[in-house]
C-alpha cells in the first residue's frame, strides 16, 4: 500500500474507490493498493532503461 499527503489548497471532501482521499483545507491524504503504484513503477523502469539508465 502507498500512501501520499499533499500540502497546498486541496479544498474539503473526501473521494473512495481505488485511490481513497480526505482532503481537509491545506492537507490532502491518500492511498493506493499497489497496482496502480507498480504499473506507474514499471513503467517509470522501462522509460529509464529506454535512455540507457540502470533502474
Amino acid at each position: 500500500m502507498t500512501i501520499w499527503i499533499a500540502f497546498g489548497w486541496v479544498g474539503f471532501g473526501a473521494a473512495g474507490g481505488h485511490l481513497p482521499e480526505l482532503r481537509v483545507g491545506i492537507v490532502a491524504v491518500g492511498c493506493s493498493w499497489g497496482l496502480i503504484t507498480d504499473t506507474m513503477r514499471d513503467g517509470l523502469h522501462k522509460a529509464l532503461r529506454a535512455l540507457g539508465r540502470n533502474a
